[in-house]
């Protein structure tokens, strides 16, 4: 194998490893001694791939919401109602969203410097925000509510839903779409 695709390998296998690590046991429990070990490589290899435990965590970030983002942007634009649409929304980042978004969340505010967390706001809007936001502005909301807000309460009230993966499909479900109806019609 030539050096080029022997770096490309390495660099994925980071990622990969790097990916697990975050996602278990969040930033600040995750060290490059770790992730280095589980490559099979040393820290200095591994700083040769990435500056610092920073610019790993943003790969993996950038990463994780790139095959997402596309995705959403699609079916944000598809035919139905708001609540077709966010159900199928829901159900496709249940399925393949392998990130536990309330840790993502919580390490982004918490262990990441002012322009990391800029960088990763930007990020979450184009992936996360914006497609449900689409949503919203075809829809009659409330007075006073916009499509930012209304899509922002949506994303924190299915956070949960993300760590649900490891219930019977049936009950997720079920769960979803009780959110869905909560969320748009309310409890009274």
């Amino acid at each position: 194998m030539d050096r080029k695709a022997e770096w490309k390998l390495t660099h994925e296998k980071i990622l990969t490893v790097a990916t697990d690590l975050f996602m278990k046991n969040g930033f600040k429990a995750t060290s490059t001694r770790e992730i280095a070990k589980q490559c099979g490589i040393t820290q200095p290899n591994l700083y040769h791939h990435f500056k610092n435990k920073v610019t790993i965590y943003l790969a993996v970030i950038e990463t994780l919401t790139s095959s997402v983002s596309q995705t959403l942007q699609e079916m944000a634009a598809e035919t139905g109602t708001a609540q077709e649409l966010l159900s199928r929304m829901i159900h496709f980042l249940l399925a393949t969203h392998p990130a536990n978004l309330t840790m993502m969340i919580h390490d982004i505010n918490n262990e990441l410097d002012e322009k990391a967390k800029m960088d990763m706001f930007t990020l979450f809007q184009q992936t996360y925000s914006r497609p449900f936001q689409l949503i919203f502005e075809n829809e009659s909301l409330r007075s006073g509510v916009t499509s930012a807000q209304a899509a922002s309460f949506v994303l924190t009230n299915i956070s949960y839903l993300l760590n649900m993966k490891e219930l019977p499909q049936e009950t997720v479900s079920k769960q979803v779409e009780l959110t869905i109806d909560l969320l748009l019609h309310g409890i009274m």
